[in-house]
C-alpha cells in the first residue's frame, strides 16, 4: 500500500482503540457506521492499488483524453496558441519576441516568481521572460486549465535550474503560469509565475540577480 493508504489505516485503527478504550468494549463488538464506512474506503483503495494503478488520482498516465493532462486541449485560443509558439521559439528570440509583444499588454502586470513586487509594462515583463526562458532547463507544460470563455488560463510546469557558482546544484523545479487574457483581442493583461521549492526559486533569483546586473553594468558602459 502508498503512503496514503498506509496513513488513514492507521488513523482508523488509532480512532477504534481509543474508543474502545473509552467505553470498554471488547474487540468483537461490531463497528459503528463511521468505522465501516472506512473499512469499506480502504477496500476500495487497496482494490485500486492492486490493479497496478496507483493511488486513485495519482498517475497522470491514466488520464483520459481531453483532460486537463491532454495537450491537445492547452491551447484553446490564439492567445494561448501564439504563447505555445513563443515557448516553442525560445531559441529564436527574434521570433519568440515578435510574438510576445503581439499577446502582451502594453500595461501588463507581470508577478516574477522571485520577487512579490510585480512589474509593470511589455518591456520589462519581456525581458524577465527571455532571461527565465533562458535560465530554465528541460521546460515543459504538464497541464493546462482554461476557462470556457478563454480569458483565464493556469499552465502547469516543470524544469531545472542549473547551478550559477561552486558549490550550487542543479535543482528540480516546478510552477505554474497564471494568465489573465482581456480585452476584444484577448491580450495578456496579467502574468503570474509561481514556483517551488523555495531553494530552488532562490537559486533562481540568483541567476536574475546576475544577469540584471550584467544588464546593468552593459547600459552604463554605453552611456
Amino acid at each position: 500500500l502508498d503512503a496514503h493508504v498506509l496513513a488513514f489505516y492507521r488513523k482508523v485503527r488509532a480512532e477504534e482503540g481509543k474508543r474502545r478504550k473509552k467505553e470498554d468494549m471488547p474487540s468483537k463488538v461490531s463497528k459503528p457506521k463511521s468505522a465501516m464506512r472506512n473499512h469499506r474506503r480502504l477496500t476500495r483503495i487497496s482494490a485500486h492499488l492492486s490493479s497496478g494503478n496507483g493511488h486513485p488520482g495519482s498517475n497522470p498516465q491514466s488520464s483520459t483524453t481531453y483532460s486537463a493532462y491532454d495537450p491537445a486541449t492547452w491551447w484553446p485560443t490564439p492567445t494561448l496558441k501564439a504563447w505555445h509558439q513563443v515557448v516553442q521559439a525560445k531559441t529564436n528570440w527574434a521570433l519568440a519576441k515578435a510574438k510576445l509583444r503581439s499577446i502582451l499588454h502594453q500595461d501588463v502586470l507581470f508577478h516574477p516568481p522571485t520577487y512579490f513586487e510585480a512589474r509593470e509594462g511589455r518591456q520589462i515583463a519581456m525581458f524577465i521572460l527571455r532571461n527565465v526562458a533562458e535560465i530554465f532547463h528541460d521546460f515543459k507544460y504538464l497541464r493546462c486549465f482554461a476557462d470556457p470563455a478563454g480569458r483565464n488560463a493556469v499552465l502547469e510546469f516543470s524544469a531545472s535550474v542549473p547551478p550559477l557558482e561552486e558549490g550550487d546544484e542543479t535543482l528540480e523545479v516546478e510552477g505554474v503560469d497564471i494568465l489573465t487574457m482581456e480585452g476584444p483581442d484577448g491580450k495578456i493583461t496579467d502574468f503570474k509565475v509561481m514556483v517551488r521549492p523555495p531553494e530552488a526559486a532562490l537559486l533562481l533569483k540568483k541567476h536574475m540577480d546576475a544577469r540584471v546586473r550584467a544588464f546593468m553594468k552593459k547600459l552604463s558602459s554605453q552611456s
